[in-house]
């Protein structure tokens, strides 16, 4: 059993119980909570059973240079999905990015703000990376369009 100290998040406990950030998505699971599910001090979670990521994800480990930690500026409708993907090739390093920004996965970035992008070598792929900075590719999938209104018969509402 783990109890939840003061500001803590399932992030903090996850990477602090089994030295993964993936892990967070098992807590979540074990727990029957949401992976940015705000955290009450002294709540008691179940502790997820041990899994090594890192023999899941060699795959996208190549030994390489990671680059130096720097900022990025958000650009207009980026998503921090958007700026994992842009700057590191994986959407592996997402967990990472939040958790070294202190931010929530689902946060609206405003335009402008700068972001870490620091991330582990596990989670770095080059050839991706590489490609979007070479291409001057800028990754921006939030949508601000409108929800769709339609109506099926006997009055059931589906939006788009």
């Amino acid at each position: 059993m783990i109890i939840v100290k003061h500001n803590q998040t399932l992030l903090d406990i996850a990477y602090y119980q089994s030295n993964s950030y993936l892990a967070v998505i098992d807590y979540a699971f074990v727990n029957k909570i949401a992976v940015d599910e705000v955290l009450i001090p002294n709540q008691q979670l179940i502790e997820a059973p041990v899994f090594n990521y890192e023999s899941e994800v060699t795959l996208i480990n190549h030994k390489i240079a990671i680059p130096e930690d720097y900022k990025v500026s958000v650009k207009q409708n980026q998503n921090l999905c958007d700026i994992a993907i842009q700057e590191t090739g994986s959407i592996f390093s997402l967990l990472e990015v939040a958790y070294n920004n202190r931010l929530s996965l689902d946060v609206e970035v405003q335009p402008k703000t700068l972001i870490s992008n620091k991330t582990n070598a596990e989670f770095y792929d080059e050839d991706i990376a590489s490609f979007f900075k070479e291409k001057s590719i800028i990754i921006a999938t939030k949508d601000k369009q409108e929800l769709v209104n339609y109506s099926l018969p006997l009055g059931f509402p589906i939006s788009f």
